[in-house]
């Protein structure tokens, strides 16, 4: 808002009108005392009284101007603005010159928003009182509002000449130069004025919207917080500084500050929506909840504050609610693409594809160039099997996806090409580099042979863990450990090409269908795997390998909500203690080994385990143990992987969202023929998993 001379003084309330009575006889007689007698009444206040003798007055001469004057003042003091304007036009037809009612007249015209009105009547008063301060001040304002800039620029400064201590010029000239963008400028003017009135806590705060516009985040809060110690009910600084402190990551802060708000205005949905943004970054998705439901219940048609509902309802896996929260924001807003992606994520969690499909490509129709929609529906389209579609959209993870971004460094600064299968290969080198997770390279690594049958010379650039069991599959003809800076940069020379694991179904076209369900292609070396033998001893029951937990990716933040979902509470699987079987543990990992030892010593009651991982040093280790088990019975981590690669039976203990490469509906995989996967039915139910793991496990074995 614009902080202007103060025009006139106004009061609350409304008027009550009474019936006006016949005027007297003596007209002129009784002119003058209605006037005498209405006059005295408005210096006193009584302004119905003093409004009745006026009125009775102009009963008898509709022109009198003293008693028109002195009826629009009442008006006016009552912000009866609308009524006020016949008494001010007809008091200006009898003294057009009158410079307080051409005054009032704009002042009214402007605050009704007849802007071109109030513009012609500040214009009249100007020819009469050109060196009005006020008159001037108005006529800027009011081209403020009309969107002429230089010209309320040009009139506040020359006020700033006519007035050098007036602080409300100083803030004003601070506005102007903000809504033209030039926030250096506004805040040299709020400066000025606060030096002029050190005290007035909206120059402050002004101060502090321009420090915010320029992402000075420090001098900005120093101004809300100044701000707020000058007024301390000042619910906008108190806001703004709330919303700083999200920005600075200070949560508790942030909340703090929006309940002072709420303790002001206790019905504001915007302070309660970001109370609720502060408490979902805090981790506290019930309270945030709350938060927003209050303010939904406020304003309902507020479409962020039904899409941060949704996201909150996301969080806490409440699918079904999130998804109808997404709609109602989108009613609301239909052209939110976030909205559309989100609600896309939400009908891909809920195995929905095709639904999903719809709605990434609407934020598609909406935003063509969105990384994040082409990427989100590469994924469902490979969950629903469409690989031709999802492919070549997969190849957006470049740029959406901040676990591609560490082959960039791999590349160490090199502009090596990216194959993507339209130059021959035979007879160049190539670098295939991992990338994602270690069960995504157990996966794809499949692809290399195939890629190496082109007549091509392959080098493989892979964690140091898988390192020993790839170096048994044909067609390598080097191994390179990840992050080996050194042997990079001289393989990196000698190399045409380059390309990402995931990359090589989309290169290699048709082909890739070739190496699908194709097992085994991974295995250990006989003198490892006769090791595991002798460790293992004689077999004496069928062994069956158990795998509750994958590996946290310290390095990616995103994927720790999917580890929670996929993960198993070990004491889940006492359900599984069946007499004849040897259960073997392929659990890495010191946080789930911990969890067997603290069952353990509270009296585990599920099958006893052989646990030999302490000894296990990469994957060709664990293949060679996998190899003399019957079954293993994993959770979704590289394990599971494993095992298939290798051609072992394994029991994928799966999320009901599943990953893509699972898809939909599945108990089978086609990527793994010695799988079987158990789904939850539902959201985070693994009961009913493990006992049809149970029964199933028993019929297997045939076991009484």
């Amino acid at each position: 808002a614009l902080f202007g001379v103060d025009l006139i003084e106004l009061c609350g309330g409304y008027l009550l009108f009474s019936p006006m009575t016949p005027p007297p006889l003596n007209l002129d007689h009784q002119k003058e005392s209605l006037l005498k007698e209405g006059l005295a009444l408005f210096e006193t206040a009584q302004w119905e009284q003093s409004f009745k003798m006026f009125s009775h007055l102009l009963s008898i001469e509709p022109s009198h101007f003293e008693a028109l004057h002195r009826s629009a003042l009442i008006l006016l003091r009552q912000q009866q603005f609308s009524q006020s304007v016949p008494y001010l036009v007809k008091a200006l037809a009898t003294e057009p010159t009158h410079s307080q009612s051409l005054r009032n007249l704009s002042w009214v015209f402007f605050n009704l928003g007849r802007l071109e009105e109030a513009l012609e009547v500040a214009k009249r008063r100007l020819e009469i009182e050109p060196d009005s301060l006020d008159g001037l001040s108005l006529w800027a304002q009011i081209h403020t509002k009309l969107g002429a800039l230089d010209e309320a620029l040009k009139t506040w400064q020359l006020l700033a000449q006519r007035a050098p201590q007036s602080a409300d010029v100083q803030s004003n000239l601070g506005v102007l130069y903000h809504q033209k963008g030039d926030l250096s400028w506004a805040i040299l003017h709020y400066e000025r004025a606060q030096e002029l009135a050190p005290g007035d806590a909206k120059i402050v705060f002004n101060k502090g919207v321009s420090l915010e516009g320029l992402q000075r985040w420090d001098d900005a809060v120093e101004s809300y917080q100044r701000a707020i110690e000058l007024d301390h009910q000042h619910k906008d600084a108190l806001f703004n500084l709330g919303r700083l402190h999200i920005h600075q990551g200070l949560f508790t802060k942030a909340i703090e500050c929006f309940e002072k708000v709420l303790s002001l205005d206790p019905n504001s949905p915007l302070a309660l929506m970001n109370k609720a943004v502060a408490l979902q970054k805090l981790n506290d998705f019930e309270a945030a909840q709350v938060a927003l439901e209050r303010a939904m219940a406020l304003d309902s048609s507020n479409a962020l504050i039904c899409f941060n509902l949704a996201t909150v309802l996301q969080s806490q896996r409440q699918l079904l609610a999130s998804a109808q929260m997404y709609q109602k924001a989108l009613s609301i807003e239909p052209s939110n693409v976030n909205a559309w992606c989100n609600l896309g994520d939400v009908c891909h969690d809920l195995q929905d594809p095709k639904r999903a499909i719809d709605c990434y490509e609407e934020a598609l129709r909406l935003e063509p160039d969105s990384v994040r929609a082409k990427y989100h529906l590469s994924l469902t389209c490979l969950l629903d099997a469409q690989f031709e579609k999802g492919w070549p959209l997969f190849e957006h993870r470049r740029e959406y996806q901040n676990s591609y971004l560490a082959l960039h460094a791999e590349l160490q600064g090199s502009d090596l090409p990216l194959w993507t299968g339209q130059v021959p290969l035979e007879g160049k080198r190539i670098l295939v580099m991992c990338e994602q997770g270690l069960g995504d390279s157990l996966q794809f690594v499949r692809f290399v042979p195939l890629l190496a049958s082109k007549g091509v010379d392959v080098v493989l650039q892979a964690p140091q863990a898988l390192l020993p069991l790839f170096k048994h599959i044909p067609g390598i003809s080097q191994l390179l450990p990840s992050h080996a800076s050194l042997e990079t940069a001289k393989l990196l020379r000698s190399c045409e090409f380059q390309i990402p694991m995931m990359s090589l179904p989309l290169a290699l076209g048709a082909q890739w269908g070739e190496s699908l369900g194709k097992v085994p292609y991974l295995q250990s070396s006989t003198e490892i795997s006769d090791k595991w033998a002798r460790r293992l001893g004689n077999k004496t029951h069928p062994r069956v390998g158990l795998v509750w937990s994958g590996g946290l990716r310290a390095e990616q933040p995103w994927t720790w909500s999917v580890n929670q979902r996929r993960n198993i509470p070990l004491k889940e699987f006492e359900k599984l203690n069946l007499v004849g079987l040897e259960f073997v543990s392929v659990q890495k990992g010191e946080k789930a080994q911990e969890e067997l030892r603290s069952l353990q010593a509270q009296g585990w009651s599920g099958p006893a385990m052989l646990d030999c991982m302490d000894e296990v040093a990469d994957f060709e280790e664990t293949a060679a143990l996998m190899e003399q088990l019957d079954l293993l019975i994993s959770v979704d981590t590289s394990s599971a992987h494993l095992a298939g690669a290798l051609g072992k039976p394994v029991w994928l203990l799966n999320r009901f969202d599943t990953c893509w490469r699972w898809q939909v509906a599945r108990s089978d995989s086609p990527w793994y023929p010695t799988m079987k996967i158990y789904r939850q039915t539902q959201l985070d139910d693994w009961t009913g998993v493990m006992e049809r793991v149970r029964v199933d496990l028993a019929a297997y074995f045939s076991l009484d």
